[in-house]
């Protein structure tokens, strides 16, 4: 501590050379933050700083300490990744600092008292180049530190004007280097002579011999005719107001290179007269060059990115685009309508768990959401497409197809279907239910005791048929007409609904015949069928008031009782058919069944197996 204070190097003045050094460092190295730093016990002072309004800082949260141990560069590409400087509170807070280079500097060669180091608010990478062009800045603060201190010194010790003028050519050779090393040129006109002189560097950025004398004329002329006021108006300002100039211009040099330079230049003044012009002149042609083509890559980016959401927006699918973390990052209007979003539901950033919630919440969605994730993210992981289909509370039906994105996340694809699967659901409900009493038809019926038998073998287990016959029906057809006949149907099929338990099934087989099929324990079949059949009897036969004509009618029922899977669906509707025949033979309105024990089917003229009832 008591070296830098002898030195002065304490002192968080800056200087014109340190604050040259660290804008260098900024533009070549094209970050945000430049520094020129000294360490003392306990802070950090800044000789030189762009793009950050900071004078001193404690030093226990700068990065510098860990550069000064070391030879050579510390470069942190990520300091959010780097355990030594993740928790480090100007990295969590103001001002972010994310990426760091810094190179140590030293007036001895032993003893690092600093650094040169630039920053980022963003992760990157510096190009080998680059590394470089820091080691080649750090080493032309050192000597120009070296400089200021041995200033400092001959101050203290009044150094001989020998030593001075030694102190003075090693300064001059340290510039010349930075110079040479950051592709800048120098440049002076004085003002009174007219004379214009150029440094090496800027005489190699024009493409002339290093003995070219300039002159003030062939200068401007250097400089493209679109770019010639622009650079005129801004020397006649400076001289006019006192004001500098800072300008990126293009200029065709000597040997015909169209390329673009960085012109600086400021007035000089001496006992308050303007005496001289200086500036410096730097090629940024590539950084022109990248910069037109991140342009064409934006304007490109930007006009796909129009193109997509033209036609997304158009579209009549809803889509919505997930990243590998199920956050929401694209979707169009119509994916809001299908689904209809609540106003700043769909953001993006939101997770799918939670769009799921908000639908759930509106009775939308009745699944369980941690089941539905886990299957859907097994199957991306399979690369399968997951297709699903939803009824909403309002009975709109969405269909959804999630299809995996190359590494991670899924593109969604929604329709509203509700048109083409009621319609579908209606044809299918058409082709298997009868259309004038809603009942199942007769294809079904017979579809469904196959399926019925085949997957139904239990022996203690018994199917019983009941088929039933309107009686009179065809007299009341006849004479009062089909829309009679059609209603006295209707009637009978809900009557007939009302005799049987929930799990049996009624089907209309055409005509007035109609079918009713049970299963239960194999010894209570014949005690459930008369039961079943008593209430048809007396449920149907009634007097009835049909568009003010009086109709009476009754119901004749044949009761087949087998074992499951024993007999074929046809051999049981014969065995309940005759059944059926011997009910009407014995008077109609009542009901006959086959013995379940029997096998061999009895003859018309057998009745000796067949068992009576009525409802009397």
């Amino acid at each position: 501590m008591r070296k830098l204070v002898d030195l002065g190097l304490q002192d968080s003045t800056g200087s014109d050379e340190f604050d040259a050094i660290a804008s260098l460092a900024r533009d070549i190295l094209e970050c945000p933050i430049a520094l020129i730093s000294v360490l003392g016990e306990t802070d950090q002072w800044f000789k030189a700083k762009c793009g950050l309004d900071v004078e001193i800082g404690p030093r226990e949260t700068a990065f510098c300490n860990y550069t000064i141990l070391s030879p050579d560069l510390l470069i942190v590409n990520d300091a959010r990744e780097d355990v030594r400087f993740k928790n480090n509170p100007i990295v969590v807070r103001e001002p972010n600092v994310v990426f760091y280079a810094g190179a140590p500097i030293s007036i001895d060669g032993i003893h690092n008292l600093g650094t040169l180091c630039v920053v980022d608010t963003q992760p990157r990478q510096l190009t080998e180049q680059q590394i470089q062009h820091l080691r080649g800045l750090a080493r032309a603060t050192s000597g120009l530190m070296k400089a200021f201190t041995s200033k400092r010194q001959a101050e203290i010790a009044k150094l001989s004007e020998m030593d001075k003028g030694h102190e003075v050519a090693r300064m001059a050779n340290f510039l010349k280097q930075t110079a040479s090393l950051s592709g800048v040129g120098g440049w002076e006109l004085v003002l009174e002579s007219q004379k214009l002189t150029w440094t090496d560097e800027t005489k190699i950025i024009h493409d002339v011999p290093l003995d070219f004398v300039p002159k003030l004329d062939e200068a401007i002329e250097f400089y493209m005719p679109e770019a010639r006021p622009v650079i005129t108006k801004a020397v006649e300002n400076a001289m006019a107001t006192g004001v500098g100039w800072d300008l990126e211009l293009p200029i065709l040099t000597a040997q015909g290179r169209n390329i673009w330079v960085r012109a600086v230049g400021s007035p000089t003044y001496r006992d308050g007269v303007l005496v001289s012009l200086n500036g410096a002149v730097q090629d940024i042609s590539e950084r022109k060059l990248n910069e037109a083509r991140l342009l064409k890559s934006e304007t490109s980016a930007r006009s796909t990115a129009e193109e997509l959401r033209a036609i997304l927006d158009n579209m009549e699918e809803g889509v919505s685009v997930f990243d590998k973390d199920a956050k929401l990052l694209i979707w169009n209007q119509k994916y809001i309508d299908i689904f209809e979003k609540a106003p700043g539901e769909v953001r993006e950033g939101v997770k799918l768990r939670r769009l799921l919630e908000n639908e759930k919440f509106r009775g939308n969605f009745d699944g369980d959401i941690a089941t539905h994730l886990r299957e859907l993210f097994c199957q991306l992981d399979r690369n399968e497409p997951s297709i699903k289909q939803f009824r909403t509370k309002s009975g709109k039906i969405i269909k959804s197809t999630h299809a995996p994105r190359p590494g991670g996340g899924w593109v969604g694809t929604h329709s509203d279907v509700t048109v083409p699967v009621l319609a579908s659901e209606h044809h299918e409900h058409a082709s298997r239910h009868d259309h004038l009493t809603g009942l199942m038809n007769r294809l079904a019926f017979n579809t469904w005791i196959e399926k019925f038998c085949e997957h139904n073998t239990d022996p203690n287990r018994c199917l019983v048929l009941l088929l039933l016959d309107l009686d009179k029906f065809k007299h009341v057809n006849d004479t009062l007409g089909h829309v009679v006949g059609d209603k006295l149907l209707q009637y009978a099929a809900t009557r007939l609904q009302n005799c049987v338990r929930d799990e049996d099934v009624v089907a209309r087989l055409g005509g007035d015949e109609f079918a009713v099929v049970l299963e239960c324990a194999r010894e209570e079949s014949i005690q459930i069928a008369g039961i079943i059949a008593d209430n048809a009897i007396r449920a149907i036969g009634s007097v009835l008031d049909l568009n003010g004509e009086k109709v009476e009618i009754g119901v004749s029922i044949g009761i087949c009782v087998s074992p499951l899977g024993k007999f074929e669906l046809d051999e049981l509707l014969t065995r309940a058919d005759f059944s059926l025949y011997q009910a009407k033979e014995n008077g109609r309105g009542n009901y006959c069944y086959h013995d379940p024990s029997l096998v061999d089917l009895p003859s018309r003229q057998s009745r000796k197996n067949l068992r009576v009832g009525s409802a009397a």
